[in-house]
């Protein structure tokens, strides 16, 4: 069995008080640090005039195929009004032809 002196017991309690002290401290402190390095690094990296542009091009790609399919909308409301109009002719024709 081993013999648990007072000193073992304090050098063991201090070791895991320095342990939790660079865990709750040291870590999220590097990992604070990295991040921040990452970040600086890709807004460096960043053409922000040029993803506006991309931006602003496709808005506008967006409008013009916004006004493309309402218009197609319009022409096929258009169209089936008029099939419409066919049947009832048709029916209009048959019904008086019947009697």
């Amino acid at each position: 069995m081993m013999d648990m002196s007072p000193a073992k017991i304090i050098g063991g309690i201090a070791a895991v008080g320095a342990a939790c002290t660079i865990v709750l401290w040291g870590v999220p402190s590097y990992i604070k640090v990295q991040v921040r390095t990452h970040v600086a690094a890709e807004l460096q990296g960043t053409d922000f005039d040029e993803a506006k542009d991309a931006a602003d091009a496709n808005t506008a790609t967006l409008g013009a195929i916004s006004t493309q399919l309402a218009g197609m909308e319009q022409r096929m409301i258009a169209r089936d009004e008029f099939i419409m109009d066919y049947f009832r002719d048709q029916a209009e024709r048959n019904r008086e032809s019947g009697q």
